[in-house]
Order: C-alpha cells, then sequence, then structure tokens
C-alpha cells in the first residue's frame, strides 16, 4: 500500500520539480525565488554488511537546491503512523546521502548532512511537531539538528493553493480518510466531498488555463490523486469512483508530454546503468569480490570487465 503513496511523492517532485522549492520554503523557512537549480540523485543505496546480508536503502527524494549558496535536502514521505524507529531510518538515510556527497583527501574525509524533512500522510497527537538527532563525537562534543515533520492534516485546501503547495493535492483525500465509510453508506455526504474536490479540480484547470502550471504539471496532479484516492478507498467504490473521477478531470495529451515520459523513461534507464557502474567502481576499489559486486550493484559481467579494464588504465 504504502508503494502507491511513495510512487506518488517521487513522481510529483520529478516531473513537477518546480513545485519543490515552495515546499522547502514552507518547511525551512527558505526564501527561495523559483529561478534556482535543482539537481536530484540516485535514490537508492546500497549498504555491505558481509557476504550474507543484502541491505538496499531507498530514499523518497535526495536533491541539491543551487542558488546563492548550495544546499543538499532529503524529503521523506510516511503513511504510516508516527514510531520511534523512524528516527533511525532518517539517521541512516541522512548518513548515506553524506557519504555519497563525501569529500576524501589523503587523510580527511569531509561529511555533510543534508535538511531532512518528513510528511506525515497521516498523524495523531503523538506525532511530534518535528525530530532531533544529536551526534556524539569522541572528547564528548555533541552536536544536534532538527528533522521537521509536515502534518498533511494541517493544511487546508485554501493554505495549499495560496502558498502554492500543488505537490501536497494528491494526498488531500488523507484529510478526509475516516469520513469515507460515511460518504460510502450516505449519498449527501459523498456529495459534500465530491464537492470539495470539483472545486479543487477547477482551481487546477484554472491554474492550467492562465499557465501558471503546464499541462504536464496538471495532468501530474490529476493522474496521481486519482490513484491515490483509488488506494485509499479501494474499499468503498463509490467514492472511488465518485471523487477519483472528479480529480482525473480531462486530460490532455501534447506532444510535449509525449516526448517529455519518452525522455524520462530513456533518462531513468541510463541513470540507472551510470549507477550500477558507480556502486561497482565503489566496490572494486574497496577490494569486493567480482561476485559481490555483480550481485549487489546488478551489472554483468561483461560490464564489470569493461570497468575493470576502464579502473586498471586510470
Amino acid at each position: 500500500m504504502s508503494e502507491v503513496y511513495d510512487g506518488a511523492f517521487r513522481s510529483i517532485i520529478n516531473k513537477c520539480s518546480k513545485f519543490v522549492l515552495p515546499f522547502i520554503n514552507e518547511t525551512f523557512g527558505e526564501n527561495y525565488s523559483g529561478s534556482e537549480q535543482i539537481v536530484f540523485y540516485p535514490n537508492e543505496h546500497f549498504i555491505i554488511q558481509n557476504e550474507d546480508v543484502d541491505k538496499r536503502r531507498i530514499t523518497d527524494t535526495n536533491f541539491t537546491v543551487i542558488g546563492e549558496e548550495k544546499k543538499n535536502y532529503h524529503l521523506e514521505c510516511e503513511s504510516s503512523s508516527y514510531s520511534d524507529n523512524m528516527l533511525l531510518r532518517i539517521f541512516e538515510y541522512d548518513t548515506q546521502i553524506a557519504l555519497d556527497n563525501s569529500k576524501v583527501t589523503e587523510d580527511a574525509i569531509t561529511v555533510s548532512l543534508p535538511h531532512t524533512a518528513i510528511l506525515y500522510l497521516r498523524s495523531s497527537r503523538r506525532t511530534p511537531k518535528k525530530l532531533k538527532i544529536s551526534i556524539e563525537v569522541p572528547g564528548g562534543k555533541r552536536v544536534s539538528y532538527n528533522v521537521p515533520v509536515v502534518r498533511m492534516k494541517s493544511y487546508t485546501i485554501e493554505q495549499i493553493f495560496e502558498k502554492k503547495l500543488y505537490m501536497l493535492i494528491p494526498f488531500y483525500i488523507f484529510n478526509f480518510e475516516k469520513e469515507l465509510p460515511a460518504c460510502e453508506k450516505k449519498e449527501e455526504k459523498l456529495k459534500i466531498l465530491e464537492s470539495k474536490f470539483q472545486q479543487i479540480s477547477d482551481r487546477l484547470i484554472g491554474l492550467r488555463d492562465k499557465g501558471e502550471i503546464t499541462a504536464l504539471e496538471y495532468d501530474t496532479i490529476a493522474s496521481l490523486s486519482k490513484d491515490v484516492i483509488n488506494q485509499i478507498a479501494k474499499k468503498y467504490k463509490s467514492v472511488s469512483k465518485g471523487v477519483g473521477d472528479i480529480m482525473r478531470g480531462p486530460m490532455i495529451i501534447t506532444e510535449g508530454m509525449k516526448i517529455y515520459d519518452e525522455g524520462v523513461k530513456i533518462g531513468i534507464d541510463s541513470g540507472r546503468a551510470l549507477e550500477r557502474d558507480e556502486n561497482a567502481k565503489i566496490m572494486l576499489f574497496d577490494g569486493v569480490s567480482d561476485d559481490l559486486v555483480i550481485k549487489y550493484s546488478g551489472i554483468s559481467p561483461d560490464r564489470l570487465e569493461k570497468l575493470k579494464a576502464e579502473m586498471a588504465k586510470n
């Protein structure tokens, strides 16, 4: 189930990257104008502990914003209720990202932890407003940093549109999760819910028609909203069809969108191949056996031999 929500979160960030900066401004108190460059990084990391353990860590998204200065960010989307285990996962993700971006000299390594935040799609009184991670280094010195917690239910649709937090729209249905059984049984309640989402759809279409969001961005929000609604309301057919169909709205397929999707597929395939190569090189440099390099990096034996030959030349 969470895969649908995680996938929607990654998709809207990757396809509609300009929506990220307003969310960063809201969450971290930044003042990005929207003209800054965003560089995304692979979200899959392999951690080798021993020959019998294959650990893979997948972050929801991590990227660098390049403006007056460069800042690294790490965002997670969580559909489960809060648990203390989340702190352990966040720290593990943060340290792996820091290692991936580390700077190594002859006698030193410098690591920089990213600015991290969590979007909780479901929250309760137990869900904290922020998390805190403290690191004690040799000598007794302690360094701490906060991880902001964003609660989906804290935002009304007016606030979402006012602050341009459009990347939250696919998850707005979570604010009504407890009402879904009643909406399924009582038509008048379903009509009220449908009217709320009709307003959202109309406002999105208005933004698209005015050129404030592109046809691709509109279609991404609409299609992901329907996916999330279908998942969360899969037991409630009337809700799924009524609200889901409203959010899907009139899709416009443009030639640019087709080209974009083809480009994304090519880019993803190319990025995955590059990531496999980089993971393999790191393991070869660390003296990992060929069998384990193939197992953990996913490259072919032929590609491994080519990489070894390239590394030997350098």
